[in-house]
């Protein structure tokens, strides 16, 4: 999972997933998580994490994913800086995969004969063909930097994002990735045909998909009734609640957690405050949550669950932030909907122990690691029906109106 506000990864070898370890390149809470972020220093080299000092004019440079976004919100014909950064991390984190599994490969007397690189993004940039085809070209920039042996820097990264990737190149698919987190739910028994929704909540975007799963023969087929990506996650919460009081403070990701009389407190400033900063990131939440329910049941009117009474919806939560109680709490009804919070089955096949509880933030990188033709075929809203309700016949008199 690339330039999310922490990377994961996961390589296929044989029949069995390895999740790589980051502990030995950065400090990371989580083994399995590298924060997305680099050190540039003034002479343009490059590191992963904050290691290197910014001091003599080097800096910190994250943020990557919500910087490309917006670019695509007004894509132009020259390439971003945020590509460039793009390009820098996922070849750094891409060489530290690359020594990690040969590693593992030689202890098991075997060899990596190719590499395939899947790359995922949420499902609402997915569907803008510009920002596809500039995450593809980052990564085959980014791979044919951490296939060779030389520093990282700037002016390698723009050489490789300007380059032509040749016919003999590694290959690069870039994958929706909430069909990816749901490649264990698919491969698995509890799997279920009709709407779903996903969301995936990280530090600074929320991602929100609804789909209608079910499968054509042994193929599954997840098309997209509605998709959003929005600058809401955990940092943007931790932001609202500690308002302009406390925007010179500094915070811990927990405390995000925290009550209002937490907030009131630190800042010395009244509790309805808080408060009234709380409910405008709730009603903004909402507001994204409603819309989407609506396109969903705009979309699959037929659906069984919008049927049914009450309405449900089954949701998989995921990401960092899903385990903050606000955002379950704001989950809880989607337009009038009866939402119903499910995880996400943890696969046999992993070669490392994962706590269930937390596979759903590796989730995205197992499915990555999988032949994307073995998970499923996304469609686009553009390439997808609506699913109409079926046209009502009247049974009347004909002759009563002559």
């Amino acid at each position: 999972g690339w330039l999310l506000e922490v990377t994961k990864v996961i390589v296929q070898g044989r029949d069995r997933h390895y999740p790589i370890d980051w502990s030995g390149a950065v400090e990371t809470t989580d083994k399995f998580l590298l924060p997305t972020r680099f050190s540039e220093q003034s002479n343009g080299v490059m590191a992963l994490g904050s290691g290197l000092s910014p001091s003599n004019g080097g800096r910190i440079v994250e943020g990557i994913k919500l910087r490309l976004l917006e670019w695509e919100r007004a894509p132009t014909t020259s390439l971003p800086e945020s590509a460039e950064d793009a390009v820098a991390i996922m070849a750094l984190a891409l060489r530290h995969t690359i020594s990690t599994f040969e590693q593992i490969a030689r202890k098991q007397r075997g060899a990596v004969s190719r590499w395939r690189l899947n790359v995922g993004l949420p499902a609402a940039p997915w569907e803008s063909r510009p920002l596809r085809n500039l995450t593809e070209q980052i990564a085959r920039g980014a791979f044919s930097v951490a296939s060779v042996d030389v520093e990282v820097t700037r002016q390698v990264v723009k050489a490789a994002l300007q380059g032509d990737a040749g016919a003999g190149s590694t290959p690069v698919s870039v994958v929706a990735e909430f069909a990816a987190q749901l490649a264990s739910y698919l491969r698995s028994p509890k799997r279920e045909s009709d709407i779903h929704g996903l969301v995936d909540i990280g530090a600074g975007t929320v991602d929100f998909v609804s789909f209608n799963a079910h499968a054509a023969g042994s193929k599954h087929i997840l098309p997209i009734a509605s998709s959003a990506v929005r600058p809401l996650g955990s940092h943007y919460l931790l932001g609202a609640l500690a308002g302009k009081p406390g925007q010179d403070r500094v915070w811990n990701d927990q405390d995000a957690i925290r009550d209002d009389g937490f907030f009131a407190e630190q800042n010395q400033e009244q509790h309805c405050a808080v408060a009234h900063r709380r409910a405008v990131f709730g009603a903004a939440f909402r507001s994204c949550l409603n819309q989407m329910g609506e396109e969903s049941i705009a979309w699959y009117p037929t659906s069984e669950r919008f049927r049914s009474k009450p309405r449900k919806l089954p949701v998989f939560l995921c990401g960092g932030g899903s385990e903050i109680s606000e955002y379950r709490t704001l989950l809880k009804t989607w337009c009038g909907l009866k939402v119903e919070l499910r995880s996400l089955p943890v696969p046999e096949d992993m070669a490392d122990t994962v706590d269930a509880a937390r596979f759903h933030r590796l989730s995205v990188a197992y499915g990555l690691s999988l032949l994307q033709r073995n998970v499923a075929e996304v469609r686009g809203k553009a390439e997808s029906e609506r699913m109409e309700k079926p046209r009502e016949i009247d049974f009347g008199d004909r002759d009563a109106d002559r």
